[in-house]
């Protein structure tokens, strides 16, 4: 049961990821873009750090139901607010609506200026099929995508052999588990806080050097800091376990965002 309902939360919530970036896409121009998204993923990479230090203590002073009920209680009011503040931003919808209003003001047939003729299920069909041609006939994406499943794999991995490790070997409490999450969260914040500035600096060098004509690559070069990072940290981790140096587990988060 819990793998079922933890499948379908991962399907449906899923879209609120994909909108998201999608929204801000719509919103801001390129140039403006990497502030936006480095802030709004934030809150993706933090909720996983910041998820197990609640849940630990409340699953230890009330109980490991209460994980499920906050989450529908936050789940609920975040649905609500969405529902009543956040407004369309996708081209095509809007243009729709204008000329549905157009056409009713003025009692003459209006065509948005981005009309699609096909049906729902051509369109269904189109947007599976796209991202799928782009992943496997373009080389450069699907190494990208390749990597980022391993590095995702590698934190969620991470996620999930804390608490076996600090629980069963070293007998920590789940809530004191929790705190070793922390970690992790403060290096996200810091790769916010120092990192999107460099990304930004580096899109606009680049581009300014190519003419005035930016590329999405434009935004990589700081990633091979990271590169680096990410296997230095795992040492470091593993290190500090091995050693019982439990003062370093807060920090191993840092290098690795």
């Amino acid at each position: 049961m819990l793998i079922g309902f933890r499948f379908l939360s991962g399907f449906f919530g899923s879209a609120s990821i994909a909108n998201g970036g999608g929204t801000i896409s719509d919103m801001y121009t390129a140039l403006e873009r990497t502030r936006v998204v480095g802030w709004y993923i934030l809150g993706p990479l933090t909720g996983p750090a910041l998820g197990p230090v609640i849940g630990g203590f409340m699953s230890e002073s009330l109980s490991w139901r209460w994980t499920f009920w906050l989450m529908l209680i936050l789940s609920s009011i975040n649905t609500v607010f969405c529902t009543i503040f956040l407004q369309e931003t996708y081209a095509p919808v809007l243009l729709a609506q204008k000329a549905a209003t157009l056409q009713k003001e003025t009692g003459q047939p209006h065509r948005p200026a981005v009309y699609d003729p096909h049906s729902l299920t051509y369109r269904v069909y189109r947007a599976i099929q796209r991202p799928l041609r782009i992943l496997f006939m373009q080389p450069i994406v699907f190494i990208m995508a390749c990597y980022m499943a391993l590095i995702y794999g590698t934190l969620y991995l991470l996620f999930t052999t804390f608490p076996a490790v600090y629980q069963n070997n070293y007998g920590f409490s789940p809530g004191i588990t929790g705190l070793t999450y922390v970690g992790i969260g403060m290096g996200f914040t810091l790769a916010i806080l120092f990192g999107i500035p460099q990304i930004d600096k580096q899109y606009r060098r680049l581009t300014a050097k190519n003419d005035g004509v930016s590329q999405p690559e434009f935004r990589l070069p700081v990633a091979n800091v990271g590169a680096v990072c990410i296997p230095v940290s795992l040492l470091w981790y593993g290190w500090s376990v091995q050693s019982h140096t439990y003062f370093l587990v807060p920090i191993i988060g840092i290098p690795s965002s």
